[in-house]
């Protein structure tokens, strides 16, 4: 259960090109099940259930939603730092991350590097947990490991 103020979940569409292996969608309605993407086509995904590759399902961008970012999964995941109300995840000598959690449910996550006393915010609006799989690899190239339990 999220402690975030989400509204109009049901709204937002995933296409496949938003996606990458591994990533945490909900199946076939909004708060549905927790499974994760083992394959990827045009217009086609199969997914995941409980880890084992004899248990996937096809679906189509039509039937996958996004799963939202919940303070939780942000402690947890990503071993947060509470920061007053937001959240820093230490990424390497003099690197974070800063979660800022807005009273709308959005996420804005700025990237602070120290050594040159600058800080840039590199993504703004971000709710889901695929967008926050895709943004941790990008900047660290490892996968943010995810439990089912989490979400």
């Amino acid at each position: 259960v999220s402690d975030l103020n989400i509204t109009n979940m049901e709204s937002k569409k995933i296409t496949t090109s938003d996606l990458r292996l591994g990533n945490w969608l909900y199946d076939s309605q909004p708060k549905g099940f927790p499974m994760q993407v083992e394959g990827i086509g045009r217009d086609w995904i199969y997914l995941n259930f409980e880890g084992n590759e004899g248990d996937c399902f096809e679906n189509t961008d039509k039937e996958i939603y996004p799963i939202p970012i919940t303070k939780e999964l942000i402690v947890k995941s990503l071993n947060a730092e509470p920061l007053g109300d937001d959240y820093s995840v230490k990424l390497g000598d003099y690197r974070y991350i800063y979660f800022r959690i807005n009273n709308d449910g959005y996420i804005s996550i700025d990237f602070f590097n120290y050594d040159d006393n600058s800080e840039n915010e590199i993504c703004d609006g971000i709710r889901y947990v695929h967008e926050l799989q895709n943004l941790y690899h990008a900047l660290t190239g490892k996968e943010l490991e995810i439990r089912r339990g989490w979400l």
